[in-house]
């Protein structure tokens, strides 16, 4: 039986320098392609695929991405910074937004607030997304939640890409039960330890066409959730490449 959430990583290509990036040193990447994408599909029985990145909306491949998603029937959403435009939309956006106006700027090294808010309003999201930063800057965010009507995604702050202060773990779990985000309609992450991880049902293709089960993986970070031996993820990379190269002709 194949994983029902899946992952696509189109690239790690951003068109912003966030000052906890995760691929901030690694954005000179590959960039999936439209048989990858059918191949790694059709290998699973998805109801929920993420599109992802770097920022995937500017990506060449991402509207068509979009389209085979959504011939599978299965419920896609997709990342974003809120800055692009794309003519073809997923069932709903997970839009990064850090905090207010100063915060996320702050954050995000630039002046995208508004844009990402006009982004907000003009499209379907269903979250807002964002790593803990601290209390205030989570507050903020609970803030603009309430005003928009539309709940937030709470994920853990990794400490790796450039080089900033980071809360342990514990203090961000700490700051979710103080503020209550890990109460309906807000989702905490299962690294953040809140939320029941899905490591059976879950897989990731990266921008290089490997599989992973979750994207923490691809920085070290070492999850005390995780439940899938290596052998299996090989297991399924090897069944990929062979689906892969019957649709392709590929010889590798």
């Amino acid at each position: 039986m194949g994983r029902t959430e899946l992952m696509l990583q189109l690239s790690y290509k951003c068109n912003l320098n966030c000052i906890h990036c995760a691929y901030g040193d690694i954005r000179d990447s590959p960039m999936l392609t439209e048989p990858q994408i059918r191949a790694f599909l059709e290998n699973n029985e998805p109801r929920l695929i993420k599109i992802s990145g770097g920022e995937p909306t500017i990506c060449a491949v991402f509207e068509d991405a979009v389209k085979i998603c959504k011939e599978t029937g299965a419920k896609v959403v997709a990342f974003t910074n809120g800055l692009a435009r794309p003519k073809v939309h997923p069932d709903y956006y997970w839009v990064s937004l850090f905090g207010g106006e100063e915060t996320h700027n702050r954050i995000t090294q630039s002046k995208t607030f508004d844009r990402v808010m006009e982004f907000i309003r003009r499209y379907p999201v269903e979250y807002l997304n964002s790593p803990i930063f601290s209390k205030s800057q989570m507050q903020e965010l609970q803030s603009i939640s309430d005003r928009l009507g539309i709940p937030l995604r709470v994920t853990r702050l990794l400490p790796h890409g450039t080089p900033h202060e980071t809360l342990s773990l514990e203090e961000q779990r700490r700051i979710v039960r103080e503020l209550g985000l890990n109460k309906e309609p807000n989702w905490v992450t299962c690294s953040l330890g809140f939320e029941p991880p899905r490591c059976d049902q879950k897989m990731c293709i990266k921008p290089d066409g490997k599989l992973v089960v979750c994207t923490h993986i691809i920085r070290g970070l070492k999850c005390p959730f995780m439940k899938i031996e290596g052998r299996q993820v090989e297991s399924e990379q090897r069944a990929l490449q062979a689906r892969f190269r019957k649709d392709t002709g590929a010889n590798t």
